[in-house]
Formats: C-alpha cells, sequence, structure tokens
C-alpha cells in the first residue's frame, strides 16, 4: 500500500515536458503538470480531474500533500485512508476520523501499528467483537497464526473463541486439536470444518447431515457436498449413495452430475449414457459421446466445431487463432502517457478505459494489464490476456503454468503458501532446490523470478517426462503427483482421447484439479499459437 507514494513522488522528479497550446487540452498533459510543480492543494485540481481516469490518483494526492478540509472525499487506498483519517483527527473531526479508522482496522492488518499508535488513549472503540473476529478471520486467510491468536485473545469469552481456534489449527495441520475446538463451539458454520477434519467416513456423513440442517449459507453446504461425492467416489460406495439422496432436492444439478459419475465409476456406461439422453449442457454432451465410443458406437463431435475448450481440443477441430497485427491505443490522455514513458501513473489509473490493458502490457505490467483486461472484458490483443515474459524464453509449458498460477506476479503468495511466478510451496522449493544443487536455498528466494522459473520449469517439465502428457502433469503440479498417481490406479491405462477425457472429469478427486488442468491446457493451447508454430499444444495433448 505505500508502494502508490514512493511511485507518485518518483513521478514527482520525471524529466519537464513543456507544455504546447495544441497538447493544452489533454487531460494527461495537465495532469504530469500538476505532477511537476507539486501543486495539488487547489480546488481546481480536484474539479478538474473528477470523474476522469485521474479522478482517484488527483484525490490521493490530494489528501497525500494538503490540509484536507472536505470530509467527503472518497478514497480507497487504505494508506490514503489512514492519512486522510489522521488530518481530519487533526482538524478536530474526531467522530469523522474514528469511522474512517475503524473501517481500515476492519478491512486489513496492515495497518494496525500506525492506527493504534494514531489513536494512542483511545483505542476501545477499536476492538469491539464485531471487528475483532473481521481481524482474526483476515489473520487466518493471511496465514498469520501468531496474529489471529494475539487477537483472539481478546475475544476469550465470546462465542467464536472455540470456533477460531478451531479453524487455526486446521490450517496449522493439527486436525486433532481443531476438532476439540470445533466441537466444543456452537456456531453453525462449525460443522463445514468438523466434516474436513474427521477421518472416518461415517463421521465426515455424520457432521455433513448436520450441516444441512443449520442457517447457513448454501455456498458452504454445496462445497461441502462437492467435496464428500468426489471422496466417497471410490471405494465408499455406501456412503456416497446416502451423500445422493441427501442432496437430490437441496442441491439437483449437482445431484445429477454425481450420479453420472457413479455409473461411470462403476462400469456401467449404458446406464450414464441413459441418465444423459437428453444433454442439459456441452459437457454433458460430451460425456455422451465419449462413453458412446467406450462402448464402440460411432460418435458425433461436430458440436465442438470452432469452439477452442478443453473439450475441442481434444475431440475437435479447434477455431484458428488470428493474430492481432499493431493494435493502437485510441485515448490520446493514455497514448500520451505512454509515448513519454509515464507508466508508475497508468499503473495507477481508475479503469475508465479499454486502452489501459493494453497500455499496462506496454509497459511490461503483465498481470495487471490481464486483471484489467479481465475486468473490463478487453480481448484484443490476444497478447494482453497471453503475455510471454522475457524470462520464460519459448518455454509455453511453463507459460501455460503461471498464467494460471499467479497472472505473471512474481510476489503472489496463496492462502496455502504457495510462492511466486509458478506457485511454489517451500517444501517443494526445497526438494526442487536439492535436485538443482541450490545448496543456499531459502524460501524467501522463491520470490525471485529467475529462481521461481527455474524451479517451476523445471518441476513441470520432470511432471512431462513421468507422466507422459501434459494434462496429466499438470493434475500431478496441481493436486500432487501421489494423487493423480491413485486416480490412474484406479482408472487404468489411458490409451485414447476419451479414456483421458473420462479421467479428468470422473477420476481426478478434485474440482479444483479438474478445472486447473482444463485451463492449463486451453492456456498452451494459445500460447503454441500466438508465439509458436501453432503446433506444440498438440503432441502434449495427446494420451
Amino acid at each position: 500500500m505505500r508502494g502508490i507514494i514512493l511511485r507518485i513522488f518518483g513521478i514527482l522528479f520525471l524529466s519537464f515536458v513543456s507544455l504546447s497550446s495544441q497538447a493544452e487540452t489533454l487531460k494527461a498533459k495537465r495532469f504530469i503538470g500538476y505532477l511537476q510543480k507539486g501543486n495539488f492543494c487547489s480546488t481546481e485540481f480536484l474539479k478538474e480531474f473528477n470523474g476522469t481516469i485521474f479522478s482517484t490518483l488527483s484525490k490521493e494526492l490530494y489528501v497525500l500533500n494538503c490540509p484536507v478540509e472536505n470530509e467527503n472525499l472518497e478514497v480507497k487506498n487504505p494508506y490514503v485512508k489512514f492519512i486522510y483519517a489522521k488530518k481530519l483527527k487533526k482538524q478536530g473531526k474526531t467522530e469523522e476520523a474514528k469511522k474512517l479508522f475503524k473501517e481500515i482496522f476492519s478491512s486489513t492488518n496492515r495497518l494496525d501499528p500506525e492506527i493504534i499508535t494514531a489513536n494512542a488513549g483511545d483505542t476501545k472503540y477499536l476492538f469491539t467483537p464485531e471487528v475483532l473476529r473481521k481481524k482474526v478471520w483476515i489473520a487466518i486467510k493471511d496465514r498469520e497464526f501468531a496474529e489471529a491468536e494475539v487477537y483472539l485473545s481478546f475475544l476469550k469469552t465470546d462465542p467464536f473463541y472455540n470456533y477460531f481456534k478451531g479453524i487455526i489449527q486446521l490450517k496449522r495441520g493439527n486436525y486433532r486439536k481443531a476438532k476439540e475446538y470445533l466441537e466444543s463451539s456452537n456456531i453453525p458454520l462449525r460443522y463445514f470444518f468438523l466434516i474436513y477434519v474427521s477421518k472416518e467416513p461415517a463421521e465426515k456423513f455424520f457432521y455433513f447431515r448436520k450441516l444441512l440442517t443449520e442457517n447457513v449459507p448454501a455456498y458452504y453446504k454445496k462445497a461441502a457436498s462437492v467435496y464428500l461425492l468426489d471422496r466417497f467416489l471410490v471405494g465408499e460406495g455406501g456412503f456416497y449413495r446416502k451423500m445422493l439422496d441427501s442432496i437430490k432436492t437441496l442441491f439437483p444439478k449437482v445431484y445429477r452430475t454425481y450420479r453420472i459419475k457413479y455409473e461411470v465409476i462403476n462400469y456401467n456406461y449404458e446406464k450414464a449414457i441413459n441418465l444423459i439422453a437428453t444433454p442439459q449442457n456441452e459437457k454433458e454432451k460430451v460425456w455422451r459421446e465419449t462413453l458412446k465410443a467406450k462402448l464402440g458406437f460411432k460418435s458425433d463431435y461436430s458440436f465442438l466445431i470452432g469452439k477452442k475448450d478443453f473439450y475441442a481440443l481434444l475431440l475437435s477441430k479447434p477455431k484458428k487463432v488470428v493474430k492481432e497485427g499493431n493494435v493502437e491505443i485510441s485515448n490520446p490522455d493514455i497514448k500520451y502517457l505512454l509515448s513519454n514513458n509515464y507508466c508508475p501513473v497508468i499503473s495507477l489509473l481508475d479503469l475508465k478505459s479499454k486502452d489501459i490493458p493494453l497500455a499496462l502490457y506496454k509497459c511490461g505490467y503483465y498481470s495487471a494489464a490481464l486483471k484489467a483486461a479481465v475486468k473490463l472484458k478487453v480481448k484484443k490483443p490476444l497478447q494482453i490476456l497471453y503475455p510471454k515474459p522475457k524470462i520464460f524464453g519459448d518455454d509455453f509449458i511453463s507459460l501455460a503454468i503461471a498464467r494460471q498460477e499467479s497472472l505473471f506476479n512474481h510476489l503472489a503468495l496463496s492462502r496455502s503458501g504457495a510462492i511466486g511466478l509458478m506457485q511454489i510451496m517451500p517444501l517443494t522449493g526445497r526438494y526442487l532446490a536439492k535436485k538443482l544443487g541450490d545448496t543456499d536455498f531459502f524460501k524467501e528466494k522463491l520470490f525471485i523470478p529467475e529462481v521461481n522459473y527455474r524451479f517451476g520449469s523445471f518441476y513441470i517439465h520432470s511432471l512431462l517426462k513421468k507422466f507422459k502428457s501434459f494434462p496429466l502433469a499438470a493434475a500431478a503440479y496441481n493436486c500432487g503427483p501421489g494423487n493423480l498417481k491413485k486416480a490412474l490406479k484406479n482408472y487404468g491405462k489411458i490409451k485414447t482421447k476419451e479414456d483421458l477425457i473420462i479421467f479428468v472429469d470422473f477420476y481426478l478427486p478434485f474440482k479444483e484439479t479438474r478445472d486447473y488442468v482444463k485451463k492449463v491446457s486451453r492456456n498452451l493451447y494459445f500460447y503454441s499459437n500466438l508465439y509458436g508454430t501453432g503446433q506444440e499444444w498438440k503432441s502434449f495433448l495427446k494420451p
């Protein structure tokens, strides 16, 4: 959050660009002029850029540099909001300041020392049970368990105390203690987590039935249903059928999908085909035709012609990727900023112009460009959606993985602790370090793009050599080689494309992995077509 301040003040020292009468109407040029002069405190500055792509940035500069008099300014950046609150407090606008302090304190743990110091002697209003619960949950999601315990210590008499203690232990991998705390809690959602920490199928099913009776969001009930159905699909037929009976009316679509899966996993292909005689979506069409092929009947995949999803890549002729020529930026303000290398300014603009993703891409801010393109629904040029950072060279395999793992953000840190471009877990990093002869490994090195790419590339390519197929290697990258081996043992040898479809959709044990395999396979197709010969992806999609 403070990085924004450093970038803003870095702009102040950019080389002077004289204002010409022809470009006087450009908001961008006038904005840069304000930056160079440091003149942010006039009401004209705020008014001139209100409602433009510079609106948020101008307000932040105003708050950071000027004696704020208008308490109705809306700022989003937590650090800027903190500065705003401090200034309001100094002006004697105590209630307005407290409101902002509480908003920040409730939404992030990153500014806690500053907020507590700014409210020294008057922090009681911050430490309410409602706010503290949010603080604990934020810390848990960030895997800052020691911090979560500190805030939880203020909630010892709160109904959520044992509930949060249980979740912390779960996240730490101590399932026995997690279960003890969760069982002693009265929070209805405890059953959702008890399903995960319980070992025995009967116990998992017991807590699931309890969860269904509680007034909790349907999302949790559905997520638990999918988790248990995947868990019981192989080897727990009795509980699987009970699960299906439990959700038949509650989640009919989930019921239908897993009813079909049950027949397939038990080799009742004809029954499965009858269940999807009238497919409800494209996936069911694929299943029907794939199962027909397994029975020796003629299949019709014509409905996939021209598409580019996982099924079309395997079973049909995918639509050709059209490489766009040089796409120009039309917005004169963004064009001006880019041509004068004001990339830090572009990265801070409001997302009000569809030229911003392209400008960010040309600046080399690939992660920001990709996110902006998705948010603004910008699909051209395709290079924005499938960027190729230099560090990857022509390693299309690693590009396909990294795009899905981190959107090319080398500082990415997942909730599970995966790090960097290719989201490598510290334990895996240590294993790869030994393989690659890195005797000075420590987990923070995974934030270094060159290190992360070298480790991740070695790992995915070694999995590819081991499993002989990109979709299988990608599955192993996501859920672990051990889980993939178990799934392969249950299915048997994959000989045909139909085998691969059935294996991915019916035998991979996690929904996340099933979705992951399809997404990275599609990524590989686009990288091959955009930057290669358009043929590289084919060999890796063959079983």
